[in-house]
C-alpha cells in the first residue's frame, strides 16, 4: 500500500515518460460549445462549466479554482472520456505557445457522468520544478485570449478538441470570484497578492504519509482516494485549519488526511509587504492508492 502527498499545489500525481504516441495517432474530433459559460461561486471553489456537442453526446468542461494563482484543476465529463481505470494517462493540449500536459490523471465520476479529473494545470502548460524554487511566470489576458480550446487525448479513447473560444473575459469572472471567495475565507486578497515572501513547507509533504497511515477498512476494500486540501496556516507556520476541498467516492480519506496534515504540516511563514509574518493558505492535492 502506498500513499503519495502532491506538494506544492503544483506538483503532478505522477509523470510518465515515452513519446505518448497513443495521443496523437488518431485523427482529432472537433466539438464545440454549444451555451454560454456559467459560472459557479461555491464556498470552497470558483468554477466555470462549459457544455458540448448534442444532447445525445454531451460532453462537459469544468474548470476550477482554489486561490489566487493561475493553476487550474480540470474535469470532463461525458462518453468521449469513459474509462473503468481509476488512474489514466491523459494528454492536454491548448495549443499556440502552451506546452502540452501529459498527466497521470484520476478516472471516476460526477453524477451520471463518467469523468477524468486533472489538477494543478496552467494555460501556458508551465509546471513546477522541484529541484529549484522558480515561480510560475503570471498569465497575461493576451495568453488568455489566444486559448480558443483544449485538446484532450485519454489513453484508449480516440482523441478530440474543445472548441470554447477565447478565455480572456471568462477568466475575468473568475479572477472577480477568488477575490470575495479568499475574503469568505477570512483573508485579504490584497495582501495575500503583496507577499514579499510566500507560504512554504518546512519539509518534503509527501514525508508527512506513510504506509501505515493508509486506512483499514479502505485497504481492504481495495478503495482508492483523490482529494484537493486547504490548510490554513498561522503567523507561526502551524496548521490552523483544515479544508478538504474535492474528493473521489466512497470517502474513507478525508478524516486521516486531515488528521496527519494538521499534526505533521510545518511551514515557514508568509511575508507580507512590510516583511512581516501573514496568516496564508496552502492548496495541495493527495492521492491515496491501495
Amino acid at each position: 500500500m502506498r500513499t503519495w502527498l502532491l506538494a506544492p499545489a503544483l506538483a503532478v500525481v505522477s509523470l510518465f515518460s515515452g513519446s505518448a504516441a497513443w495521443a496523437q495517432a488518431k485523427p482529432i474530433e472537433t466539438v464545440k460549445r454549444t451555451g454560454q459559460w456559467v459560472v459557479n461561486f461555491d464556498d470552497d471553489s470558483c468554477e466555470l462549466i462549459g457544455t458540448f456537442g448534442p444532447a445525445e453526446d454531451r460532453t462537459l468542461l469544468r474548470f476550477s479554482r482554489f486561490s489566487l494563482s493561475d493553476s487550474l484543476d480540470i474535469a470532463v465529463l461525458g462518453n468521449r472520456v469513459n474509462s473503468r481505470t481509476p488512474w489514466l494517462k491523459v494528454k492536454l493540449d491548448f495549443g499556440g505557445n502552451a506546452k502540452p500536459i501529459e498527466r497521470q490523471a484520476g478516472g471516476g465520476s460526477l453524477g451520471t457522468y463518467p469523468a477524468i479529473f486533472v489538477t494543478n494545470v496552467r494555460l501556458d502548460g508551465w509546471q513546477d520544478n522541484d529541484e529549484n524554487d522558480a515561480e510560475a511566470p503570471p498569465i497575461t489576458a493576451e495568453q488568455e485570449a489566444a486559448v480558443t480550446g483544449m485538446q484532450v487525448a485519454v489513453e484508449g479513447k480516440k482523441p478530440f478538441r474543445l472548441e470554447f473560444g477565447p478565455l480572456d473575459k471568462p477568466m475575468i469572472v473568475m479572477r472577480q470570484c477568488l477575490d470575495n471567495l479568499v475574503r469568505h475565507w477570512g483573508y485579504d486578497p490584497a495582501a495575500l497578492k503583496g507577499l514579499t515572501r510566500p507560504l512554504k513547507p518546512v519539509s518534503n509533504p509527501g514525508t508527512w504519509f506513510n504506509g501505515v497511515d493508509f486506512p483499514s477498512e479502505a485497504q481492504s476494500a481495495g478503495h482508492n482516494g483523490l482529494l484537493r486540501f486547504r490548510l490554513d496556516i498561522d503567523e507561526k507556520g502551524a496548521v490552523a485549519g483544515c479544508h478538504i476541498l474535492t474528493r473521489s467516492k466512497p470517502d474513507e480519506f478525508s478524516v486521516p488526511t486531515c488528521k496527519r496534515l494538521t499534526a505533521r504540516g510545518r511551514f515557514r511563514p508568509a511575508l507580507d509587504s512590510s516583511g512581516q509574518p501573514i496568516r496564508a493558505f496552502y492548496l495541495g492535492s493527495i492521492s491515496w492508492k491501495a
